[in-house]
């Protein structure tokens, strides 16, 4: 925000660090169990960093790889808007 690139940045790192922790608990769990209610799957997972089961819903899964993606596209959008002002302003752009 210091270099008026908006409170859209505080926001922006806010969220990223929330789906971060998320892909966190996500990719350090591991399988364990696979059961079946009324002919439909259902998965737990143990993380081991926290010692707890969580049910895993393979549409939350396709939910948060989406919300990670459209985070990386606007941190994208940041980094070309902060590269441009800082060519514009004579700042140095580290490569």
């Amino acid at each position: 925000e210091a270099f008026g690139l908006g409170p859209d940045v505080i926001r922006l790192a806010d969220n990223a660090s929330l789906l971060l922790e998320e892909r966190h608990r996500v990719v350090h769990s591991v399988m364990m169990i696979e059961t079946r209610a009324a002919d439909e799957p259902l998965y737990e997972a143990w993380h081991a960093k926290s010692d707890t089961m969580w049910p895993v819903d393979p549409s939350g899964l396709y939910d948060l790889a989406d919300r990670i993606t459209q985070c990386a596209a606007e941190v994208t959008g940041l980094t070309h808007a902060w590269e441009e002002r800082a060519e514009r302003d004579g700042w140095p752009v580290v490569p």
